[in-house]
């Protein structure tokens, strides 16, 4: 069995170290929910590949998507 993959969802503070928010198993559903954040709490959102210790994604949340 290989690693397990996780995804870290963090929100950006300003002036502040971002904050975790909650872990996906895939990048799919990482990038669903951080839409799904996005509408409720309007901000800035970044997903952390935790294999490679790295944020893959950089999201802020412009209005309403169709």
């Amino acid at each position: 069995m290989g690693p397990i993959q996780c995804y870290e969802i963090f929100q950006k503070r300003p002036l502040k170290q971002p904050t975790w928010v909650e872990t996906a198993t895939s990048l799919e559903d990482a990038r669903n929910r951080l839409k799904e954040l996005a509408q409720m709490f309007p901000a800035e959102y970044f997903i952390l590949d935790c294999e490679n210790s790295i944020f893959i994604i950089p999201f802020r949340w412009q209005g309403s998507e169709h």
